[in-house]
């Protein structure tokens, strides 16, 4: 008999309590994050090593942190072996990203160096910090 007792207590509660939460209206969803937009560019390499490519861009990255609105994060990067180099840029909103692209130093940069260019309108996630210390 005891139970039975405590099988039907159980059923009333779990009954009482799908009851309540379907009387609950809804919770607002979250406010979701603007959307990310990255870049990439694909050209010959700029210099022959990492050494060499990070003396060269260091000049670069006041540039880069100050004159480009929108832009959240960009990386560098070279292949030694083929000799091939790439650029990834994070911006906060797409018309950051197209102004930047449609800026006359960026095309002249494309035209001069061969460069293929991919935007990407994805939900990207950047971190200000690297996430590794070599």
């Amino acid at each position: 008999m005891k139970r039975l007792v405590l099988f039907v207590v159980a059923l009333v509660f779990a009954f009482c309590t799908t009851v309540m939460a379907a009387d609950k209206p809804a919770a607002a969803p979250a406010a979701a994050e603007p959307a990310k937009v990255m870049a990439i560019l694909h050209y010959p390499a700029l210099m022959p090593t990492v050494e060499a490519l990070r003396a060269y861009t260091e000049k670069w990255v006041p540039f880069f942190e100050n004159k480009i609105p929108g832009l959240i994060d960009k990386t560098w990067a070279t292949n030694e072996k083929t000799n091939r180099g790439a650029s990834v840029y994070h911006f906060e909103d797409m018309a950051s990203a197209e102004a930047w692209f449609n800026s006359d130093i960026q095309k002249d940069f494309r035209a001069k160096n061969y460069a293929t260019l991919e935007i990407l309108d994805v939900g990207a996630v950047a971190f200000k910090r690297p996430l590794k210390h070599r």
